[in-house]
C-alpha cells in the first residue's frame, strides 16, 4: 500500500464517521470546529513550521504539564484504525489485542530493504506486507520524535521489546508502572519514572524545564478540566444538549489538539449548549448509560453510534480516552519546582482506574458516584477482545452494579469488524428492560 492508499483507507473512516455524526438531529453548531480538525486528518497536528519535538505516548500516565513545560508537542497516539499486522511474520502473533497491533502497524517506521524477509529482530516492513512504511504511517498518525509507552499490559511491555529491537525511529522509552498506587515506596518509584522521563524531555527540547514554564502548563491543564467539568455538567440534564457521541469527539480531539485551543473551542460549546432551546436539542434518551471499560478510540464509534441508533445515550463514561482523561486537575501543594512536578505526577497516577493496578476499589467507587450524579438506569460495560484486566475487573463491577438495582451489559468489540454484527439487538432488547 502506498502513501495514497494509506491516507484514503483512514479518511475514508474518519469522513464517514464524520458524516454520521453530522447526520444526528439538534446537533450544536459549535460542534464544528471539532468536525473540521477531524476532516483535516483526526487532527494528525503538521508541524507548519513549529520546531517544537513531539513526544507521544500510549496511555494516559506520562505528564503532559511536563511536555508542554520542557517545549515539546505532547500527543497521544492511541488509535481505532484496523490496519495491523495480520500474521506472525513481523514478529507479533495474530491473537494479539487490536490496540497493541493497530500501535506496532501504524507507529512510523522505514522500509525494510529489498529482498529482506520480515522477520523478527530486522529493522522495518517491506511495503505492501501486514506492517507500514513510514510515509504511509504518517498517512494516519503523526510523526513522533520520541514515543513512551507505559507497561500497563503485556502487550504493551512486550511491544516495547519489540519496536526497541527494531532500532529506528521513534525513540521508544518504557515507563514503569507500580503495582499499585499509594504507599511511601510507591511515591519514591514514581518519581524516579518522572525524573527519567524529564530527562528525556529536556536533551530532546535542549531545554532545561523551568518552574515558571511549569506554572504556566499547570495552569493551562487546570483549564481544561475546568472546561471539562463544565461541558460534563451539561449533561446531567433529563434532557441533555449533547449526545454521548459528539462529547467523545470533543474529548478524543484532546489527544492531538493544542492545549490552548481546544479550551478556547470547548468554552465556546459550553456557552451554545447552556443557552439552547429543547426544540434545537438532540432528542431525548429512552435511557441514560454510564459507558465503562476499555477506551473508545478515532475513527471507531460503532458502539456509541449504535447506542444512538438503539434510542438510548451514553450520559457519562468511566474510560480513559474520555472524562478520566480530562477530569482530574493537577493539585499544587506548594508552588516550588519540585512541588509542581509532584502534582503533575500525581495526576496522573493518583486517580487512575485503569485494571493494570492490582487494588482498584477506586474504580468501584468511581462507577458508583457517576450513576448516581447522572441518573443512569443502565451501565454498558465495554471491552476489546483478549482485554484480560477488563475482563476481571468487570466480575466485580457487574456486583455492584446490579446491587444498585441498575442495568448491566457487557460486550466485546475489535476495531471495525464483524463482532459489532447483531450489537444492535442486544443493545434494544438492553434497553427494553431498563426502561
Amino acid at each position: 500500500m502506498n502513501i495514497k492508499a494509506a491516507q484514503q483507507a483512514c479518511s475514508r473512516l474518519e469522513l464517514a464517521q464524520l458524516d454520521a455524526l453530522a447526520a444526528i438531529p439538534g446537533r450544536a453548531p459549535a460542534m464544528q470546529p471539532f468536525d473540521a480538525l477531524f476532516r483535516k486528518g483526526a487532527g494528525r497536528v503538521d508541524k507548519d513550521g513549529d520546531p517544537r519535538p513531539r513526544v507521544g505516548q500510549l496511555c494516559n500516565f506520562l505528564p503532559e504539564e511536563l511536555i508542554l513545560a520542557a517545549g515539546c508537542v505532547p500527543l497521544r497516539l492511541d488509535n481505532a484504525y484496523p490496519l495491523a499486522p495480520e500474521s506472525e511474520a513481523d514478529g507479533l502473533p495474530v491473537d494479539l489485542c487490536c490496540a497493541v497491533k493497530t500501535a506496532a502497524a501504524l507507529i512510523p517506521q522505514p522500509p525494510r530493504p529489498p529482498g529482506v524477509p520480515g522477520l523478527p529482530g530486522v529493522s522495518g516492513m517491506q511495503e505492501g506486507t501486514t506492517g507500514r512504511s513510514a510515509t504511509e504511517a504518517n498517512a494516519c498518525l503523526p510523526e513522533v520524535d520520541l514515543l513512551v509507552i507505559p507497561n500497563a499490559c503485556d502487550g504493551k511491555r512486550k511491544l516495547v521489546n519489540w519496536m526497541q529491537r527494531r532500532g529506528d525511529k521513534p525513540r521508544v522509552l518504557s515507563l514503569e508502572l507500580p503495582p499499585r498506587k499509594r504507599g511511601d515506596d510507591v511515591s519514591r518509584w514514581w518519581r524516579e519514572q518522572m525524573e527519567r522521563l524529564i530527562q528525556e524531555m529536556e536533551r530532546l527540547s535542549g531545554k532545561r524545564i523551568k518552574r515558571t514554564a511549569l506554572a504556566d502548563s499547570v495552569a493551562l491543564l487546570q483549564r481544561r478540566t475546568r472546561a471539562l467539568r463544565a461541558l460534563n455538567e451539561l449533561r446531567t440534564r433529563a434532557h441533555p444538549p449533547l449526545h454521548g457521541a459528539d462529547a467523545f469527539l470533543v474529548m478524543l480531539a484532546s489527544f492531538r489538539a493544542d492545549p490552548l485551543w481546544w479550551c478556547e473551542q470547548v468554552e465556546a460549546l459550553v456557552r451554545e449548549l447552556a443557552n439552547r432551546n429543547d426544540a434545537d436539542l438532540p432528542v431525548k434518551p429512552r435511557a441514560r448509560l454510564l459507558l465503562t471499560g476499555a477506551p473508545i478510540l478515532w475513527p471507531d464509534f460503532s458502539l456509541l453510534t449504535a447506542v444512538l441508533d438503539a434510542g438510548a445515550d451514553v450520559v457519562a463514561d468511566e474510560t480513559c480516552s474520555g472524562t478520566n482523561r480530562l477530569h482530574h486537575p493537577v493539585v499544587v501543594d506548594e508552588q516550588t519546582k519540585n512541588g509542581l512536578i509532584r502534582a503533575s505526577a500525581e495526576r496522573t497516577l493518583l486517580p487512575c482506574t485503569c485494571p493494570c493496578f492490582a487494588e482498584n476499589e477506586d474504580r468501584l467507587e468511581r462507577i458508583a458516584l457517576l450513576s448516581r450524579q447522572y441518573e443512569v438506569q443502565g451501565v454498558l460495560h465495554h471491552n476489546l477482545r483478549l482485554c484480560a484486566g477488563f475482563d476481571i475487573d468487570s466480575l466485580a463491577i457487574a456486583a455492584q452494579v446490579k446491587k444498585q438495582g441498575l442495568g448491566w451489559l457487557a460486550l466485546h468489540t475489535e476495531f471495525q469488524n464483524s463482532s459489532l454484527e447483531g450489537l444492535g439487538n442486544r443493545l434494544q432488547a438492553f434497553i427494553e428492560t431498563i426502561e
